[in-house]
Parts: C-alpha cells; sequence; structure tokens
C-alpha cells in the first residue's frame, strides 16, 4: 500500500472526524484538506481516484516539495478556495460578508449547524500541519479561539459615542522555536496574515528555504508586523513518548500539568535537602529520557496497559520506581505483577484526567513515524473509560461498579456546565482551515 495513502486514512478514520477530537458542541467548523504537490505519472490515476472518492484532497499546480515553495502555494490556494461551514453568530470582522457555495463534503467535514446560512466563510484561520502530526482539532480550535476573542475583550475608547471599527486579528501561532519561528510540525496565520501572504510581491520573492523559518520571515515583513502577535503553545505540543528527541515525552493531560503546578507551588526548599529547580521539574518526564531508547516498565503489558504506561505521571509509568514497589521478599516476577496491577487499578479515566471540563489537554503530538505509535496516540488521546472504578467484590443489594460503568458510556454521560474561561468561550464561534503536508 502507497504510505502516503496509508498516512492519510489514518488521519481521517481517527482525529479528523472521532468525536474525542472534535468535541462537536455546535462550534467544530475546523476543516480538515491534505496538501499535495502534482504526482508523478505513474502515481496520477491513484491519487486522482483518491481525492474523488474522499472529497479532501487539493493538488497544487507545483511540484511536490517541502522547501521549495509549496507552502507559499497553500497559502494562495487557500486565500482564493479556502471556505469553512459559517457561524451561527459571525464575529465582526472584515471579511465575515465573503460567501461561497458550500463544496462537495468529506466525509470527516463537520455539518453545517442547523439553522446556520447555508453559502460557507472564509476561516478565522489557516493552518499546515506535517503529516506525522496527530492533532486534536477541538483543543486546536479552542486555542484558536481564545486568540480570536484577544482583540475584541481589550476596552476601547468611543469617540462621540461611536464605537470604533473592529480590526482584524494579526496573529502567527504555533510551537516557537528559539524565539525565532514556528516549529513545522504546525503553525497557523490568521486570516488576513494568509490574504496578506497571498498578494504580498516581497513575499512572492521568499518562498526557498525552510518553509516554517520562511514564514517567520513573511510574518516580519508585515506592514504591521509590531501588531501581530506570537503566540506559542508550549506545553500541550510535543513529540510522541517514543521518539527520543529533546521535545518528547509522555501524553499528557490536564491532571498531570495541574499536579505538577501544584509541586512547584509548594515547593520549599526549607524541607528538603535538594529541592528540584524549576528547570529540571518542568523537563522531567516519568516515561522517557531524551537520548535513550524507550523501555516499558514490564515485558508482560497487555495493549492497553503498555498504552497507559506512556501516559505521563500515570501510575503505569512509575512502575518499578520506589513509589510502586511491592514486598521485597516477593519473587521478583511476582512483585513487578502486582505492581502493575494495582498501577493499572489507580488509572484515571477521562472525567479526571480532563478535571470534569471538555478542553485544556494536548493539541498535538508530533514525530510519529511508526504505524504503532499512531495507534497508541489514538489510544491514548481518543480512546479510554469516561469513568474507572476498582473491581470490587459485589455483595447482595449492591450495585456492582463495574456493570454501572458499562452504562454510562460517553453518549449517555450528561457533560456538565463548567464556568472556566475557555469553556465559556465554546459557546461562541471561530473556524479553522488545517491541511496536512506530505513530508
Amino acid at each position: 500500500m502507497d504510505s502516503g495513502l496509508e498516512r492519510r486514512m489514518f488521519v481521517r478514520t481517527t482525529f479528523a472526524s472521532h468525536e474525542r477530537s472534535r468535541v462537536d458542541n455546535g462550534t467544530s467548523r475546523t476543516i480538515v484538506r491534505f496538501i499535495l504537490g502534482k504526482p508523478r505519472p505513474e502515481w496520477e490515476r491513484r491519487i486522482q481516484l483518491e481525492a474523488e472518492t474522499y472529497n479532501d484532497m487539493v493538488i497544487l499546480p507545483i511540484s511536490e516539495n517541502m522547501n521549495n515553495g509549496k507552502t507559499h502555494a497553500y497559502f494562495t490556494w487557500a486565500a482564493r478556495h479556502a471556505w469553512v461551514p459559517p457561524p451561527l453568530t459571525p464575529l465582526p470582522f472584515s471579511y465575515v460578508n465573503q460567501t461561497g457555495i458550500a463544496p462537495p463534503l468529506a466525509p470527516h467535514d463537520p455539518r453545517p449547524q442547523p439553522g446556520a446560512p447555508a453559502d460557507w466563510v472564509r476561516p478565522d484561520f489557516v493552518l499546515k500541519a506535517d503529516d506525522d502530526s496527530f492533532v486534536m482539532l477541538a483543543e486546536l480550535e479552542g486555542r484558536l479561539r481564545v486568540e480570536m476573542h484577544a482583540g475584541l475583550n481589550e476596552p476601547t475608547s468611543y469617540y462621540y459615542g461611536v464605537p470604533p471599527p473592529v480590526e482584524d486579528p494579526l496573529v502567527y501561532w504555533g510551537y516557537l522555536v528559539k524565539n525565532k519561528f514556528m516549529g513545522g510540525e504546525m503553525y497557523g496565520l490568521s486570516w488576513s496574515m494568509v490574504s496578506w501572504v497571498a498578494q504580498s510581491e516581497a513575499v512572492r520573492s521568499l518562498t526557498r528555504g525552510a518553509e516554517d523559518k520562511l514564514v517567520a520571515k513573511w510574518v516580519l515583513l508585515h506592514p504591521r508586523a509590531g501588531s501581530v502577535r506570537w503566540k506559542s503553545e508550549h506545553c500541550w505540543i510535543y513529540d510522541h513518548p517514543k521518539a527520543g528527541t529533546v521535545y518528547s515525552h509522555g501524553f499528557l493531560f490536564p491532571s498531570e500539568a495541574s499536579r505538577v503546578r501544584r509541586q512547584l507551588t509548594n515547593a520549599d526548599p526549607k524541607k528538603t535537602s535538594s529541592p528540584p529547580s524549576v528547570l529540571n521539574t518542568f523537563s522531567h518526564s516519568s516515561v522517557c529520557t531524551f537520548g535513550t531508547r524507550y523501555t516499558p516498565p514490564s515485558p508482560n503489558l497487555t495493549p492497553m496497559q503498555s498504552v497507559e504506561a506512556l501516559v505521563e505521571g500515570s501510575p503505569m509509568s512509575r512502575v518499578g520506581t520506589s513509589s510502586h514497589s511491592e514486598d521485597p521478599s516477593l519473587e521478583p516476577s511476582v512483585a513487578l505483577q502486582r505492581s502493575v496491577n494495582r498501577a493499572w487499578m489507580e488509572r484515571e479515566g477521562r472525567r479526571a484526567r480532563y478535571e470534569n471540563k471538555k478542553l485544556g489537554g494536548t493539541v498535538l503530538v508530533h514525530f510519529i513515524k511508526k504505524n504503532e505509535w499512531w495507534e497508541e496516540t489514538t489510544l491514548a488521546l481518543l480512546g479510554g473509560d469516561e469513568y474507572v472504578y476498582s473491581k470490587l467484590p459485589s455483595s447482595p443489594g449492591r450495585v456492582d461498579p463495574g456493570k454501572q460503568e458499562n452504562k454510562n458510556r460517553p453518549s449517555d454521560i450528561e457533560h456538565p456546565t463548567n464556568s472556566t474561561r475557555r469553556d465559556e468561550e465554546t459557546e461562541s464561534e471561530t473556524s479553522s482551515l488545517l491541511s496536512t503536508s506530505t513530508i
């Protein structure tokens, strides 16, 4: 099978369509498209058939490449042809009246909301992601929504009772590397930036070279470069735990981030002989070590236990450490298996990991170079029960928690109302076009 097709099918059947990626509460308007250059003659028919089948591929009028103009060609295409489903309540920006006929829908496209206009509209953001990136779409949309509202929430001065015009957001979003550019695993520009990139003669003459660094140079060429917000999302964009890079750590959830935050807040140097520095605390991982090949905590883990061991801060990831050791008088293999069983019972459900909220966790996992790693990421971020119960023996007149758990599947559980700023902002809408680029 063509490896490119295989990877695109992974995307289509996982984060592009899964309800736990999109968390569709009426605001999921992100469109995913695969961006390719012109295929070689022997591949042309296969690509055409795939494009006709899924309606989610864009073939640019250039040869396939990474650093020879493809990124500029993509943003130029987007400025002319990118459309997304309309919002129920549009934001007051200059491009809201630009509309177009809805294209043929891809199987993973979000459907327009009841009561929304029929014509599609321009996206608020256009983003590019590598095809070895796993993106949690609702998390991405939530972060971008905050940026869209940042300017609207700033105090304004009225002139004779007339509010000033609302300026279109100027945002450059991604993972900031060395304080110079957003990493190529994923970055995005707000719509006004995309429109300018497509029209700028200065940008058109600067399209060859490392694509992620080039985009940063384009941003600095903007007439209002000083007003562009560079927004970096460091904590929630990282490499796969087994990648072995400096950006690798375990699959991260809000509950573990909160625990680390509390440890840093409560650290008292007077109470410990050698307190960890803030830098060492932030760089520590319970799952992997930079430059060291990953080794599971036990050779006899089940598939789901092996995925649990890749979750940052999980009891399973700490099996074998002093905090998860059993009676030293036991045979080592028996003690290890007991530690594994105990760690599995102590794992968190999704509700606990997300602290009873819908959003707030991982946005993107990068450097997924093996199919097995993709499946692990899918199970870690999209799988798992909402709640986890200890397997206690049933007694007369008592409901078995395990049986009760089966009745409370995610579709049957009513989501609680949250009062945090981010959850409030899910009631308003933003949109984005996300492309995956074959590298």
